[in-house]
């Protein structure tokens, strides 16, 4: 999980704003996985709305993934 936040966070400073226009890294060659420099592996879930969204379709996008636990009392009070 721990890798999974740390990639998420990775995949958001590499598309820093440079003089207003966003610079993005070549994944051409990238393989899918948790590593650092890989291609995030698929995600789908609902919006806010119940839709399905897939991670893939934001491709291109700053995209910030916050995973929590519906167990745990911190995460139920942040999200509530």
């Amino acid at each position: 999980m721990k890798k999974l936040i740390a990639l998420t966070l990775v995949l958001i400073l590499t598309n820093s704003v440079c003089l207003g226009q966003v610079e993005y890294p070549d994944f051409s060659q990238a393989e899918v996985g948790l590593e650092i420099g890989n291609i995030a592996p698929e995600i789908n879930l609902p919006d806010k709305d119940g839709n399905m969204v897939s991670l893939s379709s934001l491709r291109g996008k700053v995209v910030l993934i916050s995973f929590w636990a519906a167990w745990a009392g911190p995460c139920i009070k942040r999200n509530t």
